[in-house]
């Protein structure tokens, strides 16, 4: 699962990207992600569950979290690049 989440990352990082967010704003976009879901920024849910900064939040989130994760990236993919009508 955690591999499915790195790679739906990328995808909306790269749709993010052709939809015009850039490297400044970026942190900014990711996090109101973890807002919409959670409730909280990235850095909240860190210290909230003890996670260490240098290490990654999703290597230490449950599966469940993971699922939800995933989901939250493909539905925010598919807002920004919706798929062309008729075909």
């Amino acid at each position: 699962m955690r591999l499915k989440v790195s790679e739906s990352c990328k995808q909306l990082g790269a749709a993010a990207q052709q939809s015009g967010v850039n490297s400044e704003t970026f942190g900014i976009f990711i996090d109101a992600g973890y807002l919409g879901l959670h409730r909280h920024t990235l850095q909240e849910l860190k210290g909230r569950k003890g996670i260490p900064e240098q290490e990654d939040y999703l290597d230490n989130i449950s599966r469940e979290e993971l699922s939800a994760i995933d989901f939250k990236n493909t539905m925010t993919e598919g807002s920004l690049n919706p798929p062309l009508r008729g075909w």
